[in-house]
């Protein structure tokens, strides 16, 4: 395990330590050591007899190089021994902070989700190792949601804890992260939050979402959605304010590309001027349902005749928007 000068494994000395272990010469061999500079070597051998104490002793003496060496084996010795509290103590003397978290959580006693979390707060600085490892315990582990979401605050891991908002239903909390941490959320966090703001009737919100990190094929399939749904229930204007909306947000992304598109069938939804245009159709379509499916309508006759003729003039040359009967 340690690096040996070649030269010196071939020297008196080397062959004195060797033969001084071999016989359980113990202690002769750890002033050979000692003489002839190998302090490592010597602590190496007072850690395999457990010596715990005189390996501190020596490795303090050494400008405590390898004192953080010495704590963690005998961590793992006391782990080994079942003694927990001792083992995570060495642990965190030594900067073992993963190794305490993973201690912990293979023992689970008392509130050991709040030990965990404590040792998260006496990190310094950001440390990897133990994000990773409270990480792995407490998603592997039935925990309260609250010291979960705690657990994603304390890593700053933005993505997970807006997952966590968005499963749990925590609208306000997940708009508000969404907003102070755009940068450092993946595209998980960002769809799942563009799916919680069209649950919560934000669909336009969530189209630009979509636009705002390249995803425009879900973009405007949601937005193709919500215009079927006006149409679908009769709803022309809604369908005409569905189409102004997608037009203003889409418009102002200009990656938005005809190749995004599926298929040829598609290639209007990415069309700026064709949506424009529906938009229109829609508007004027609006009225003529209004009139022949209610019975009172402000609309004059003369005004109706007029869009009509517009709107069948318009559309006799493309294909007839979903939902306009060409009878009426």
């Amino acid at each position: 395990e340690l690096e040996v000068d070649k030269y010196f494994v071939k020297s008196k000395l080397y062959f004195k330590i060797v033969t001084a272990i071999m016989q359980y010469k113990y202690e002769s061999a750890i002033q050979f050591c000692i003489e002839s500079k190998l302090p490592a070597l010597a602590i190496e051998i007072l850690v395999r007899l457990e010596r715990w104490n005189q390996a501190k002793e020596l490795a303090k003496s050494t400008n405590g190089v390898h004192l953080d060496t010495v704590n963690r084996r005998q961590a793992s010795a006391a782990a080994k021994k079942r003694d927990v509290a001792l083992a995570k103590t060495l642990y965190l003397e030594s900067g073992g902070y993963a190794e305490a978290i993973q201690l912990i959580g293979a023992n689970k006693c008392g509130k050991w989700e709040e030990e965990i979390l404590d040792i998260l707060e006496m990190v310094p600085g950001k440390n990897d190792l133990a994000i990773a490892a409270a990480t792995s315990v407490f998603e592997g582990s039935e925990v309260d949601q609250q010291q979960l979401e705690k657990l994603y605050s304390l890593t700053g891991n933005s993505t997970q804890l807006l997952l966590h908002y968005t499963r749990n239903n925590k609208f306000s909390e997940a708009r508000q992260l969404f907003e102070q941490n755009q940068g450092q959320i993946d595209s998980n966090g960002i769809l799942a939050y563009a799916k919680m703001l069209i649950t919560k009737g934000d669909t336009l919100g969530a189209f630009e979402i979509y636009c705002q990190h390249g995803r425009y094929d879900i973009g405007f399939r949601t937005m193709k959605d919500l215009l079927s749904t006006a149409v679908t229930m009769e709803a022309f204007e809604d369908a005409r304010t569905t189409l102004q909306q997608w037009y203003t947000v889409a418009s102002s992304h200009a990656k938005i590309a005809i190749s995004n598109a599926s298929n040829e069938s598609n290639l209007k939804y990415y069309n700026m001027g064709s949506i424009a245009f529906q938009a229109e159709i829609y508007h004027m379509y609006h009225f003529i349902h209004q009139y022949c499916t209610e019975p009172f309508t402000s609309t004059h006759p003369e005004t109706l005749l007029n869009i009509s003729s517009l709107l069948h003039n318009s559309i006799s040359s493309c294909n007839v928007s979903d939902g306009i009967s060409m009878a009426n």
